[in-house]
């Protein structure tokens, strides 16, 4: 079902379930189309508080843009409140329990600094919520990248009918990777614009883009800041001469070398075109999820298989059909209390 988030347990069995579809979170919703139904309507990202409470962010690929608004849920699936507007792909909180998010319109309007760009197209923010879900404050993508050393005014990207940068991802940075950084400070926001292959660094405050980065890789997802200030990025559509496909990176951006990836084994290799994350355990292994092929797994940095999960479920008239996984995150069984143990 698009309208659930699962809690598995070791053994990839159900530990909590919250079944919140879109209808029942937003009976009459402003922020989509009223043809929309439940079934087009997907949980795209979450996170699980201590109290079984989840932060739920809901897209359709159905839609235009494909935002559908965020809710926070109890762990029963009741509404504790919602945001109603286009938030999309992505969410972090911050140690005071703000909630970055990114959103996203359509506009008609032209974009000062961005001459060479048709119009309509899809515009974007970084919106932060407080902890409550009231609005803070938005900021303008385009307005940041345009007025930082980092952009280049003519951009003809005519194949992607107006979704020029297509942000996907946003992380707080935290001190070990600032610490190697000179340009970048704590609390500073790790954006990824997936169609211009960019990942930069925006801070809040003062609505400035401080750092920039590109790499080895195409649309990417999911560029993680780690503690040795290194990135770890979803590599979506990683090609290397007759091989195609996907790969985790470890992306060194101070001399631009490639430090670890891992692309699957030959008998299964990693790819998914679209979406995809990676989470960096404690006990230095990745946790993949491959979001296309409906498969979680866990590698170690010799490229082994702890363990993997594939969604049992099948369609199409021969079964070759599986349902997309679009996010996943490893907890400790001590991060959640509401389990009972």
């Amino acid at each position: 079902d698009a309208s659930q988030a699962i809690l598995l347990d070791e053994q990839g069995h159900v530990a909590h379930r919250w079944e919140a579809p879109f209808s029942k979170v937003w009976p009459q919703a402003r922020q989509v189309s009223g043809w929309l139904d439940d079934r087009s309507i997907y949980i795209r990202r979450a996170h699980v508080f201590p109290n079984g409470d989840l932060l739920a962010l809901y897209e359709s690929p159905a839609h235009t843009p494909n935002g559908c608004g965020m809710a926070k849920l109890d762990r029963d699936g009741n509404v504790l409140w919602s945001y109603d507007e286009n938030t999309h792909h992505d969410f972090s909180i911050a140690g005071n329990g703000a909630i970055v998010t990114l959103t996203h319109a359509v506009s008609r309007e032209p974009r000062e600094g961005w001459q060479k760009l048709s119009t309509p197209i899809i515009d974007e923010f970084v919106t932060v919520l407080t902890p409550d879900g009231e609005l803070v404050k938005s900021i303008s993508l385009f307005d940041a990248l345009a007025n930082s050393p980092f952009h280049l005014p003519v951009v003809t990207h005519t194949d992607q009918m107006g979704d020029v940068l297509h942000s996907n991802t946003v992380n707080i940075v935290g001190a070990q990777f600032a610490s190697h950084h000179a340009e970048i400070e704590v609390g500073d926001l790790m954006i990824c614009l997936r169609n211009l292959n960019l990942v930069m660094v925006l801070r809040a405050e003062t609505e400035e883009v401080v750092w920039a980065t590109t790499g080895p890789w195409r649309l990417p997802h999911d560029p993680d800041p780690l503690d040795n200030g290194n990135l770890l990025i979803f590599d979506n559509c990683f090609a290397r001469g007759s091989l195609q496909g996907s790969r985790v990176v470890e992306f060194n951006p101070a001399t631009g070398n490639v430090e670890w990836e891992y692309i699957g084994t030959p008998a299964a290799p990693l790819r998914s075109d679209i979406r995809s994350c990676q989470q960096l355990l404690a006990n230095g292994n990745v946790l993949i999820n491959e979001s296309d092929h409906g498969r979680l797994l866990e590698v170690t940095r010799a490229g082994e298989i702890v363990w993997e999960f594939v969604h049992p479920v099948r369609g199409g008239e021969d079964d070759s059909l599986v349902p997309v996984v679009s996010g996943a995150r490893r907890y400790d069984v001590t991060e959640l209390p509401f389990l009972g143990g």
